[in-house]
This record gives structure tokens, sequence and C-alpha cells, in this order.
């Protein structure tokens, strides 16, 4: 049958959608780690981190139920909340460059851990090899997040920041560039890595697959890879032509994308097991 619905089992926590959430907030302050404190000001840094603690505190909010469940639901909870904690005392602390970049890598390892573990949240499974390939692929989910929004609000700083090396914002776009072709390669060495199989009928009936459930796997690779591929590539030419409003306007378009190609794969974990 084709365009049949995706299958998934009854969620036994807070869903696939905290995850997509803990992702975009711990992706863009983890990001930071690759930016220099100096000649960026202390507010560039609160900025991400306020972004970051607000879309990891709603994620919060969803997994509140998960602090009385058990296993992987009950860790990614107090994982989510000590990232949480962590970043807000970067933003605090943002002008003693020391101790802001020791809570922020506290915060990026606390989101890191709780994404690998998200893995088995969302597949309802014990944390075993399988799940943690899943979790995996969230991670690289939100380097590509993370990379693409600092990338884009970086480019808007040089209009306040009129002699910030345009190095910065190329090495962002760098950074996305790495990202996406990351997450073209992650999905079928984790695939393997993880031992997963495709879904029932996929090898025998693949067209019937492709314009069903591998139809959602064909749009996050078209608009969450290829597209911004590109736009990254032109973003860059135009850094080196030191033409940052121009980078800036692509960069926004490429974040859309990213969003949207996200979006797409972190449903796809959820419903097919897939690190897709």
């Amino acid at each position: 049958m084709l365009f049949e619905t995706l299958t998934a089992d009854p969620p036994t926590s807070s869903g696939w959608f905290s995850s997509f959430l803990l992702a975009l907030g711990a992706g863009t302050s983890g990001v930071l780690l690759l930016l220099p404190r100096d000649p960026l000001t202390p507010a560039f840094f609160r900025l991400h981190c306020w972004i970051g603690l607000g879309l990891a505190g709603i994620s919060l909010a969803f997994r509140w139920p998960d602090f009385e469940g058990e296993s992987a639901a009950l860790w990614t909870a107090w994982l989510t909340a000590a990232y949480c904690g962590a970043v807000f005392l970067q933003i605090l602390v943002a002008d003693r460059p020391r101790l802001a970049g020791g809570f922020l890598i506290t915060s990026t390892l606390a989101a890191a851990a709780a994404l690998v573990l998200d893995g088995a949240r969302i597949d309802s499974r014990p944390i075993d090899g399988r799940s943690i390939t899943l979790g995996i692929d969230l991670v690289s989910a939100a380097f590509a997040l993370g990379a693409s929004n600092v990338a884009m609000l970086l480019g808007h700083w040089y209009l306040v920041g009129k002699d910030l090396p345009i190095g910065l914002l190329k090495r962002m776009i760098v950074a996305l560039g790495v990202s996406i072709a990351l997450r073209a390669i992650a999905p079928p060495l984790l695939t393997w890595a993880g031992g997963h199989t495709l879904p029932e009928g996929a090898a025998e009936r693949p067209s019937e697959f492709l314009l069903g459930d591998g139809l959602f796997a064909l749009m996050k690779v078209s608009l969450g890879i290829l597209l911004p591929g590109a736009l990254a590539w032109m973003s860059y030419q135009c850094a080196r032509l030191r033409n940052t409003m121009a980078a800036t306007g692509i960069l926004y378009v490429a974040l859309v994308f990213v969003l949207v190609g996200e979006l797409i794969s972190t449903y796809l974990v959820a419903t097919l097991s897939l690190p897709w």
C-alpha cells in the first residue's frame, strides 16, 4: 500500500520532540566552543546560551514525567536538568572567560550524554549498542543544528561589531559544512555499526517503501543535506569577499532547511528506529 502511515509503538516517555529541542539548544551553546572569547563579547556568548537554556528548558518540561521513569528516561531527564544548570552558570559568569569556559564544556558534555541515552529512551529499549547508535545520530544532528544557528547569528553580529575579523564567520561556515558532511556519512555507518535493519517489506518492495516511509528519508537528504550543503558553499564564497550581509542571508535560508531536515530525521529515529 502506497503512502502508508508510519507506525510506532506507543511512547513510554516524553517522546521525540523533546530530543529535537535539546539538540537544537545544546548544539547552539556547544558550538560556541569553536569560537574564541576575544574579540567576541560576553554578550555574544550569553545570547546563545540563553537560547540553549530556553530550548532545553522546554525540553525539560516535556521530560518532567520521565523523573518518575526508569533507566534511560530517568537519566536523560537528570542530564537535561544538569545541562540547564551548567549553561545558566555560564551565563552568570560570562565575564570570566576561564570559569565560563568550564561551565560551557560541562553543559555540552551533559547534553551530549543525554542525547546518546535518548536513543534508548525514544526506542523504548534497554541501553545497548543499537540504541547508542541512535543517540550518536542525535549528537551529530545537534552539531548541524548548532553550527547553522550560530553561523547565522554570528553573521548578524557583524552589523554591530564592525571590527570583527572575517575569519570568525568563515570558521563557523566551515564548521557548518563539516557538520552537514557528517550528517551524510554518519547514518549509513551507524546503521551498519548498530546492526539496524530496514523496515519490514522495504527490501522486497523498495518502490513502495520509497513512496511511503522512505519518502521522509529522501526529504531529509534533499532538504537537510544537499540544499544546506550548497548554501554553505555559497555563503563561504560571500564571506571570502567580506560580504557579510549576503552570507548572513544565505545562512538564514540554510538554517531553515537544516531545521526541517533534522526535525524529519529525529522523527525517523523515533518511528523507524533507524539513525537517519
